[in-house]
């Protein structure tokens, strides 16, 4: 199955069990939003863990299997194929996804009760109105914030993150961009700086990532500013 493939697939919410083969380090470094971690180092030593997710998956679901260029995975798919599984499906490869420059989750892994709020627009302009306590952190480039940024809002890059904790306050509510939604893909830089804020114990009810990001904002005409981080 191609990326292009895949991803038109997931926009329609069709129920896939997506398999990441790859070694931990690789999927930690960036994966494909849903993906389960399915390591064929594992696979191949019957890991009960790994047998446990199989059993508890009907043998009619969809299962499209992935690494970096479709070796491992097709293995894998090969595998589950004598196994039972009657739609298995190996991926051209996340190499492939990245050309497209479809969505990568990258950075740490948290919780699934801990994922951080995703708000959209109509939610993000209510708090920019209405309240005066929230930090709007914009995790883009310096150069990119300086070009247009929220009104208000802190550039804090996330390559930077990690030695800024102390400049974010716990027990403010805080709003996460990037980029966001700009026709070629969806900016994650903006997830990853807030599940980091989650790993490093900041309250995750706190944390929210805003998925329009700055290009939905200054699509609608919503305040922006021009200038440094300084200004």
């Amino acid at each position: 199955i191609s990326s292009k493939e895949l991803y038109e697939r997931k926009q329609k919410r069709e129920k896939i069990l997506l398999l990441d083969v790859r070694e931990k380090n690789e999927f930690e470094e960036e994966h494909i939003p849903g993906a389960l971690h399915f390591p064929k180092s594992q696979f191949d030593r019957k890991d009960p863990a790994l047998m446990e997710i199989l059993e508890k998956t009907p043998k009619d679901e969809m299962v499209v299997t992935y690494c970096g260029a479709g070796h491992r995975s097709g293995w894998v798919a090969i595998s589950l194929r004598k196994m039972g599984f009657k739609h298995v499906w190996n991926l051209d490869g996340i190499s492939f996804w990245k050309r497209y420059r479809f969505p990568l989750v990258t950075g740490v892994i948290v919780k699934g009760e801990e994922e951080p709020l995703r708000i959209g627009t109509e939610e993000v302009w209510y708090m920019y109105r209405s309240f005066t306590d929230v930090l709007f952190v914009d995790v883009r480039d310096v150069k990119e914030f300086e070009e247009g940024h929220i009104e208000g809002a802190v550039s804090i890059p996330l390559t930077e993150l990690e030695g800024r904790l102390a400049e974010i306050p716990q027990d403010k509510d805080k709003v996460f961009y990037c980029s966001g939604t700009d026709g070629e893909g969806l900016c994650s830089s903006s997830l990853s700086a807030a599940r980091i804020l989650i790993h490093k114990g900041f309250p995750f009810g706190k944390i929210k990532v805003y998925e329009g990001g700055f290009g939905a904002w200054k699509s609608l005409g919503l305040p922006i500013t021009l200038g440094d981080r300084g200004s």
